[in-house]
């Protein structure tokens, strides 16, 4: 599986995430502690992570976190096998997250979620190979 971090100013509260992921992924389990979708090839998870980066036992790097704009962030990683799933979750989520950032595991790229759902992984994934 490929994942994403995604940093948020507040915790990402599972009622609102259902709110707006259940019409774009039909069938979707959000309890909570989890979020889930499909099956591999075509799945994702999350777990809500209802602790700050600075309170969790496994902090970022201090280079890292002084590159997101957003200061001890809620830390949340997205598993997922299709780049265009991760890209739609961030696209639902972003209305209620506005300052939401992502870091791209695999590329290392680091920045806006409106930038990471604009990313084009079809060149991304070419390039990498």
């Amino acid at each position: 599986m490929k994942s994403i971090i995604m940093f948020t100013n507040n915790p990402l509260d599972y009622k609102e995430c259902s709110k707006v992921l259940e019409p774009v992924f039909p069938g979707i389990t959000i309890n909570e502690i989890q979020c889930f979708y499909g099956k591999p090839p075509k799945s994702f998870n999350f777990d809500f992570e209802y602790e700050r980066d600075q309170d969790s036992l496994d902090p970022l790097d201090e280079a890292l976190a002084n590159k997101i704009p957003v200061k001890n962030p809620y830390c949340t990683v997205l598993d997922y096998h299709k780049d265009q799933m991760a890209q739609k979750v961030v696209k639902a989520l972003l209305p209620l997250y506005p300052e939401l950032y992502i870091l791209d595991d695999q590329t290392e790229w680091l920045g806006e979620a409106k930038e990471y759902i604009e990313l084009d992984y079809a060149k991304i994934n070419q390039q990498m190979q």
